[in-house]
């Protein structure tokens, strides 16, 4: 993400218009395009992220907080040290926990809860 990102010059002599919904991401050898929109979550495991989209998931050496700069935060927000989560892709909120549409139980922290509730429960 920091060496490719989203509507950013690729080289000194190529301008590329990378639209607003995408970013390129660095997945081992490749760069993988991610419309924003499909990402349903992304999960830090010690030296790299998951993203995960509706049919698959990507794994990059990225931080979550590159994550948190580069993804629209009116969607996107940080529920967890180890997880952001789509908001458009929750179901429901039940305790301590977040139910996306794919099924996915995604624990809330004790340290976002207050947060997340504040800005996306009204």
């Amino acid at each position: 993400i920091s060496k490719v990102a989203r509507n950013k010059t690729m080289s000194s002599e190529k301008k590329v218009n990378i639209p607003a919904n995408e970013v390129y991401v660095k997945s081992g050898h490749d760069h993988v395009r991610i419309v924003i929109d499909e990402i349903s979550y992304i999960q830090s495991d010690t030296d790299y992220t998951e993203v995960h989209l509706a049919k698959s998931k990507i794994l990059t050496s990225e931080s979550l907080r590159n994550w948190l700069e580069i993804l629209p935060d009116d969607h996107f927000v940080r529920v967890h040290k180890s997880y952001i989560v789509n908001t458009s892709h929750i179901r429901k909120v039940s305790g301590n926990e977040l139910h996306l549409k794919q099924d996915v139980i995604i624990p809330i922290g004790r340290a976002f809860k207050e947060t997340f509730i504040e800005r996306f429960i009204k």
